[in-house]
């Protein structure tokens, strides 16, 4: 089954952006139509911004897919616990911490130490 547009994405998809207008609790909402001039100045960031969300929607559960992929693998794997029941562990330059309380997932890039004064090693 065809899931159907929404009535922002039809009206982008046409170039018919209105302008909601908000009223007091129980009246009706109306839309204002913008002028040429209007829809010319701001239907491009509307059209871009609802990309932009409909991208973070799906990263986002891309995103959690693998999160819980790591501590799944995490679980099963022999990778020991610290005392506090946490997980830290490093692989390719990414440290990866899972908290024993809420079993939450970080990975961040593992810095490089600075050699010498003057060097010019970079820290990530």
């Amino acid at each position: 089954m065809a899931k159907k547009k929404s009535q922002m994405q039809e009206q982008i998809e046409k170039d018919e952006i209105k302008v909601e207008v908000k009223f007091d609790e129980g009246e009706q909402m109306t839309f204002i139509d913008l002028t040429p001039e209007e829809l010319k100045a701001i239907a491009p960031q509307i059209k871009r911004y609802y990309k932009v969300v409909r991208e973070r929607i799906k990263l986002n559960a891309e995103e959690k897919t693998l999160k819980d992929e790591i501590r799944e693998y995490a679980h099963k794997s022999a990778i020991k616990r610290l005392p506090d029941g946490s997980f830290k562990f490093k692989a390719d330059g990414m440290i990866v911490e899972i908290t024993p309380q809420d079993e939450k997932v970080s990975v961040k890039e593992e810095k490089q130490k600075k050699t010498h004064k003057g060097s010019d090693a970079e820290t990530a």
